[in-house]
């Protein structure tokens, strides 16, 4: 376990990437056996991709010289991807999400509500009345529709809820088909899952805290 702990600016990413590109760049037979995923709140890893040109000086001293990294690939939130794009930020690919792979929990801590919100309670009974049903398949719409239905709630905790859900739907993080964890998994790679999008976002902390537990939780579940 390494924790790295420093005040702004004092170079805390640029160790991190350091220990990444060098543990990358070891021998094959190594490398291969070592995944790296970056999880970048603040949208400076994908740099990693260019030579370092501007400590050139300090490098030549050590007898080394700047290159990029090539075995890295740069993931954004679907709904940002073509965005990002657009100011010129080499991202790779889109990631997302679906709306199943949330749990009860995970809707609360996104929208940042206490175990005993109403809001969070209807949540709960809808995702207990889709597994009594057996729909294991379901998107926004469908759990909106499944809560202008509930009639065991009052109309302004269904009105909040639905509300809530539609603001969710704007994040640009959900998709029908969703990133599969071997993709972001690859021996003798970098992977910068780049969340810095959601900096300006009223519900930027939670959204990024929602990604970090769900990619997280589904890697141990692959790594077990």
């Amino acid at each position: 376990v390494i924790f790295i702990v420093g005040k702004r600016g004092s170079g805390k990413s640029y160790s991190a990437s350091v220990i990444a590109e060098s543990m990358v760049d070891l021998e094959e037979e190594i490398a291969k056996n070592l995944a790296i995923i970056m999880i970048d709140t603040m949208g400076v890893f994908w740099t990693m991709k260019y030579p370092n040109e501007k400590d050139q000086d300090l490098l030549e001293k050590w007898k080394l010289e700047p290159k990029g990294l090539k075995k890295i690939e740069v993931y954004t939130p679907i709904g940002m991807f073509q965005e990002t794009l657009d100011k010129g930020i080499p991202v790779d690919k889109p990631f997302s999400i679906q709306a199943t792979e949330l749990s009860g929990e995970d809707w609360r801590l996104a929208f940042e509500l206490p175990s005993s919100h109403p809001v969070g309670i209807l949540i709960d009974k809808m995702l207990g009345d889709f597994a009594d049903q057996r729909i294991y398949t379901y998107n926004f719409d469908d759990m909106i529709k499944a809560a202008e239905k509930d009639n065991s709630f009052d109309n302004n905790t269904k009105n909040e809820t639905i509300n809530r859900l539609k603001v969710a739907k704007t994040w640009g993080l959900f998709s029908d088909e969703p990133t599969k964890i071997s993709d972001l998994i690859q021996g003798g790679k970098v992977t910068i899952l780049d969340t810095s999008a959601y900096i300006t976002s009223n519900a930027g902390w939670a959204v990024r805290a929602l990604v970090v537990g769900l990619v997280t939780r589904k890697i141990f579940i692959q790594r077990m």
